[in-house]
Order: structure tokens, then C-alpha cells, then sequence
């Protein structure tokens, strides 16, 4: 098998990309838009894949990616392309547009870490450390390593280097960079009744009977039988409930130990609107529908059309249409705003008429937030963006 190697944009200001080559353990496919961990130094860096060849550079011994951080490509073509030509038009090193249209929960951080030496005999040069450096080297021997943050705060200093530097010189430590990953996934405990009281009625009755008396335990089962409906619907039992709608957490612990319930973890999606009272569109007036026809009747020739007016004059209820018409076409539609202050009022006015179908994106979200909205435009399932400027780079 023929060796892979990548051309990938840093976050540093290099006129260019560097390369690196796939692992041998690499199984799979990698494409141009993917991201991935690579190191410059002794440091680690997220990298976005320009390209991918099977040309080995000739002069150097090329490093290997340290991990595929994100295999589908969250650039796609035509954002690698636009990027690209800002780069260019802008006379901006590369590496830094492409990462900075990109959310940074989708890159890496690092830590600087301090680990004891295991070949460290302290006993032989013990004489030789200073009272601060054998206060590191106690804080070490009780953690597996510990940050340069946390090694200042214990030792209430505010500089740090020369003691690395010195206990580095008698091999006492070891220095290294630890990376992880900025995005985390929403997460909530769940609960779900046993396979077997969903699969045999009998069962559950018998266990209906053996609760009575146990109050606490009864009452959580019947909440969630009266939640989950299995009795008509076994398959609703896979999805469960959330272990912290239920009080009396001893007893629901005891269900659980008793085999009666089972917990399980879930990855949920962020909810960054707020969801108004569902309305159907307003009635359009005549000037309005006169509008609607003469944009419909533009785009059908051209790409960009200007509709004018007025503050008030009824122009979004015209939006409102026309994004309904490309939605029921299965396209995808991102209504942008010029500021993040405009984007309350109208994420009321548009969750009010296409309610969950509606995502918000703007740098005033939390990291989190920005990376789900950027996931659900990448795989389609949103179909429906209000964003300020930064959401222009979104993949649709």
C-alpha cells in the first residue's frame, strides 16, 4: 500500500501548507476539508487538509498526523475555494483565514505538563534541590502529572521556568504538551426499564405487585410507565427517561441495583432558540404579493436580487414565503443578518412561523453551540439558518 500524505493549513503564519504523512494504522479515506492533529515542534496544532496525494517530499523526513480529528470534511469544495481567493485578495497567510472562519470548538488546545521522572533516584540528589523544587517534586509523587498553572498556585510563586529548567538539568522531570479536544458534547443520564419487563407483561404486573408498600420505588415506576408509554409501544422503551426528573435518587439507585431499571448515556443536541407560539404566515397584501412575483420572477434569471424598503413595510412576511417555497424544494436557506443585536427580534419572528426548523448561529454563542449548528449544515439536517456575518462561512 501506497504511503498517504496531506498538505494542511496551521493556524501560523506560514505562506503555505506543510505535510505530513498518514500513520500505517490509517484505515479508511481522508479528504480535502477534513481535520486533523499535527505537531510543529514540540507543540500540537489542528490542521485542515488541503489535499491528499501519494507524493513523498523530497529533502526532509516527513512527520506523521497525529490523529484524525474530524474524517468528513467540515470545509467543503466551494468554501476551500472562497477561502482560498480571501487569502489571496486579502494578502493573509492561509492557515490563519482558514481557521479563523472555522468555530473554535472544532480545534484543539494544549496544556503544558509536568511529570516526575521515573529513572529519578532522589535519594543520591536530594541535597542538591532547593526548598521549592523539593516541594514540585512531592506535589509529583501524588499525581501523574500536574500543569504549569497548578505547580505555581501550589507553590504560590508567580515564575516557574528556572525551576523546570533546573530539575530538568538533574533529570528529576519531564516536560510534555497535552492536547484536547475544545468540543464537548451535550451528555444526559438516562434510565430505561429492563428488557425483560418491556418483553413480558406478566413480569411487569408481578413487579407492579412485589413494589407495593415501597412507596418511593413504586412511584418511580409508575411515573415512568406513565411517561413511557410501553404498554402500547414497546420500542418507546429504548429511548428512556432522564435520571434527574425523578426524586428520591436513593430509591431509584436501588431499582437500579436491583436490575429493574438500567442507566444509559445519551448525546443530546444544544437548543439555541427559544421557540415562540406557532403562527401561520400572515395574509399578504397586495403590495407584498405584487413583491413576491417580481423576486420570484428576478431569481429566475438571476442569481442576486435587491427587494427595497422601508422599516415596517412588510418585507420579511415576503422572506418569510420565499424561504418556505426552498424549503419544501429540500434546499437549505440561511437568512443573514448585518448585526448579532438584530438577530433577537427576528429569531422571534422566524421561530414563531417555522419553529424547530430554525438554527441560530453567531459569535455569541457558546463554542458548543457553534459547532452543532455547523454539523447539522454540513449533514443537512438544518434547514434553516439565521446567522450575523460569520455564518456567511457555514457549509452549506
Amino acid at each position: 500500500m501506497m504511503p498517504l500524505f496531506v498538505d494542511c493549513f496551521l493556524p501560523l503564519a506560514l505562506p503555505g501548507t506543510l505535510t505530513y504523512k498518514m500513520p500505517d494504522t490509517f484505515e479508511g479515506e481522508l479528504f480535502a476539508g477534513s481535520l486533523v492533529a499535527v505537531s510543529v515542534k514540540k507543540y500540537l496544532y489542528t490542521g485542515i487538509v488541503k489535499k491528499v496525494h501519494n507524493v513523498r517530499p523530497v529533502g526532509y523526513e516527513v512527520a506523521d498526523v497525529v490523529e484524525v480529528l474530524e474524517k468528513i470534511p467540515v470545509l467543503t469544495s466551494a468554501q476551500i475555494k472562497l477561502l482560498d481567493w480571501m487569502s489571496e485578495y486579502y494578502m493573509a497567510p492561509p492557515g490563519i483565514t482558514f481557521h479563523a472562519a472555522l468555530p473554535s470548538g472544532f480545534k484543539i488546545s494544549t496544556e503544558s505538563k509536568i511529570q516526575i521522572n521515573p529513572n529519578y533516584e532522589e535519594e543520591e540528589r536530594e541535597e542538591t534541590l532547593t526548598t521549592n523544587e523539593r516541594l514540585l517534586i512531592e506535589l509529583l509523587k501524588n499525581a501523574p502529572s500536574i500543569s504549569y498553572l497548578d505547580a505555581m498556585k501550589a507553590l504560590k510563586i508567580k515564575a516557574l521556568y528556572k525551576i523546570l529548567l533546573s530539575l530538568r538539568k538533574k533529570e528529576a522531570i519531564l516536560l510534555f504538551e497535552e492536547y484536547k479536544h475544545l468540543y464537548k458534547p451535550k451528555i444526559v443520564q438516562k434510565v430505561r426499564l429492563a428488557e425483560r419487563f418491556v418483553q413480558n407483561k406478566d413480569l411487569l404486573k408481578a413487579l407492579l405487585d412485589s413494589l407495593a408498600g415501597q412507596e418511593k420505588q413504586e412511584n418511580i415506576l409508575l411515573r415512568y410507565l406513565q411517561e413511557v408509554p410501553i404498554w402500547n409501544n414497546p420500542n418507546a422503551n429504548e429511548a428512556g427517561l432522564a435520571k434527574n426528573i425523578f426524586s428520591g435518587a436513593s430509591s431509584l439507585n436501588t431499582l437500579l441495583k436491583k436490575g429493574i431499571f438500567e442507566e444509559f448515556k445519551q448525546i443530546i443536541p444544544r437548543e439555541n432558540v427559544v421557540h415562540e407560539v406557532f403562527r401561520e404566515p400572515y395574509e399578504l397584501s397586495e403590495n407584498q404579493k405584487t413583491a413576491l412575483e417580481e423576486v420570484k420572477n428576478k431569481f429566475a434569471k438571476l442569481d442576486t436580487v435587491l427587494l427595497h424598503g422601508i422599516t415596517g413595510s412588510g418585507k420579511t412576511e415576503v422572506y418569510i414565503r420565499l424561504i418556505k417555497e426552498q424549503m419544501a424544494l429540500g434546499k437549505q436557506v440561511l437568512f443573514l443578518m448585518p448585526e448579532i443585536a438584530l438577530t433577537t427580534h427576528m429569531t422571534a419572528r422566524l421561530s414563531a412561523v417555522f419553529g424547530k426548523e430554525l438554527d441560530v448561529y453567531h459569535s455569541r454563542l457558546s463554542e458548543n453551540e457553534r459547532v452543532e449548528t455547523w454539523k447539522k449544515v454540513q449533514n443537512g439536517t438544518s434547514k434553516l439558518v439565521l446567522g450575523a456575518r460569520s455564518a456567511v462561512f457555514l457549509p452549506f
